[in-house]
């Protein structure tokens, strides 16, 4: 299938498409990455038609809802995300995509915490200690290294 956010790469056959879904899925394939903006919605129909009456496969299909919105940001606030995403090295929607996976791993490593202190008690100040040295280190390696902490 051809991307075309805004009417991109060319022209696809809906039927070729749909066959090399199928044959995806016949060799195991359960991941399918689709947006609304591929196609102004396209894809998402031509992946719906290959996946009907498919019950005997468990496709799931991520959707990542980047929807050609006006919106009204506050001209600083607009700036400041343009900025680091400069400096980043990142277009603007990839930094902002970053940035939500980044605070969904930090809310899921609290969850971790909450729950292990739940079951296990409150960490005490030395366990506390430690955590920060090596966050400390893990910060430092990654900067010498130019990768985020935890990704390759």
């Amino acid at each position: 299938m051809t991307w075309s956010a805004l009417d991109g790469w060319g022209e696809s056959d809906d039927g070729e498409s749909v066959a090399a879904i199928r044959h995806a899925l016949d060799r195991g394939a359960t991941i399918f990455d689709t947006a609304d903006v591929y196609g102004a919605g396209h894809s998402e129909e031509v992946l719906g038609r290959a996946l009907a009456g498919r019950r005997d496969v468990n496709a799931h299909h991520c959707l990542m809802a980047i929807r050609k919105r006006p919106i009204s940001l506050p001209p600083e606030l607009d700036a400041e995300i343009a900025a680091a995403a400069d400096q980043a090295g990142l277009s603007y929607g990839a930094w902002l995509a970053d940035t939500i996976r980044t605070e969904f791993a930090v809310r899921a490593g609290l969850t971790a915490i909450s729950e292990f202190e739940h079951d296990h008690g409150a960490f005490n100040a030395d366990e506390l200690a430690d955590a920060d040295e090596w966050a400390a280190k893990t910060i430092r390696r990654a900067g010498q290294t130019g990768t985020s902490p935890g990704r390759p």
